[in-house]
């Protein structure tokens, strides 16, 4: 036993000395019990007071004995503990025992061990087990683990600590397995990305493919001005009426913004003094390109907010089927393929009804509901 060391830490600097003065007693009590010597009650207190140190010694000077209670060992350590352990206030005990929960990388074992050490100070008796029992169920961490104890019909604290080892032994066991797995097979895991086959035939990661799908349909079309699928544009093969050429249309057109640039002095206006009904072969063309039930979409309607300068741009007042009485204000050359005339305008023509054909033509606006027309009607 000569290598077996009394136990001497003990530091009366702590702000909190309850911990500490327990670990040392505990410890003490064991180095007694493994001396294995018969020390007497005399003994074992001056081996306390030697262990404890100087300062402690000063303390126990303070303490009153009766005659009786001389070099009595339970005595003594009675004495210290009233002097190391502050008087407790059951109701915060019992608050830090029902307040613990598993923390979330914590194993069942320490759980359940700092249960026990909270419950020893809180005065349970008889209802220790049970309590601590409830406080397994209700504050671990896993659902698992918290359906498998209640389902349990005679639960009790040792075959609710057997269940939760048993699960959680369980649980590591297959992590272990699982990573000796993934270990095995990581060359094959990395090398096979998962890839989808795109149009060209080619691999492509599914960040790709989620691209591809996004560009399927297409908003704003710079050649139509509208929301369609991809190879649907409606102006694909269309001539444009502001420059003549193909695949898209006079609103599109980017030679408005050429004309801006052109020398004021080279540009001319061009006078419009009338127009007269269109001939009868013109209206058999307009009725055949008609007949297709087309849809056009009405981007705007009415005047827009400009200088007075570009109002009068490209309008003109005009006699309408050479009647000086009726004059109408028109935008001349609207790059538009539909354009609309108020009725109130429409009504100060003369014999108005002749002129008037019924479309087919489908008018809807930006939000894509309908706008009911009266018609159809050529000028020129």
């Amino acid at each position: 036993m000569e290598s077996l060391k009394l136990p001497t830490k003990f530091n009366l600097q702590e702000t909190n000395l309850t911990e500490p003065w327990k670990k040392f007693k505990r410890n003490f009590e064991i180095y007694c019990t493994a001396l294995g010597e018969e020390l007497t009650q005399g003994g074992k207190c001056e081996l306390l007071l030697h262990a404890l140190g100087d300062e402690c010694i000063d303390i126990h000077s303070t303490f009153d004995f009766t005659p009786n209670e001389h070099n009595k060992f339970e005595i003594l350590i009675k004495k210290f503990d009233e002097y190391f352990l502050p008087k407790r206030n059951i109701t915060f005990e019992r608050y830090k025992f029902f307040s613990r929960n598993q923390e979330l990388r914590e194993t069942i074992e320490n759980d359940i061990r700092e249960l026990k050490i909270l419950s020893s100070t809180c005065e349970f008796e008889t209802l220790k087990e049970s309590l601590i029992r409830d406080r397994i169920v209700g504050g671990i961490n896993s659902e698992q683990i918290r359906s498998k104890l209640l389902q349990e019909e005679k639960l009790t604290l040792k075959k609710c600590i057997e269940i939760c080892k048993m699960i959680e032994m369980t649980k590591s066991q297959m992590q272990q397995m699982n990573s000796g797995t993934e270990n095995n097979h990581i060359n094959e895991i990395t090398s096979k990305k998962k890839m989808t086959s795109g149009a060209s035939g080619k691999s492509q990661p599914r960040s790709a493919q989620k691209q591809e799908k996004s560009q399927r349909e297409i908003n704003n079309c710079t050649c139509c001005g509208r929301n369609h699928k991809i190879n649907e544009c409606p102006a694909f093969e269309k001539e444009c009426r502001k420059c003549g050429k193909l695949k898209h249309f006079a609103n599109m057109c980017k030679q408005k913004e050429d004309s801006k640039k052109e020398d004021p002095k080279n540009h001319r206006k061009k006078s419009v003094k009338e127009i007269s009904a269109r001939n009868s072969a013109s209206k058999n063309q307009e009725s055949a390109s008609d007949s297709d039930n087309s849809e056009f979409t009405i981007a705007s309607v009415g005047n827009e907010k400009k200088t007075a300068k570009d109002q009068e741009d490209w309008t003109a007042k005009i006699q309408v089927l050479e009647n000086p009485n009726v004059t109408i204000k028109f935008k001349l050359d609207t790059g538009a393929q539909v354009n609309l005339i108020p009725k109130r305008l429409f009504d100060k023509i003369p014999d108005k009804d002749s002129f008037l054909k019924q479309s087919k033509i489908k008018l809807l606006n930006y939000s894509g509901n309908s706008i009911t027309n009266l018609g159809k009607c050529t000028f020129r």
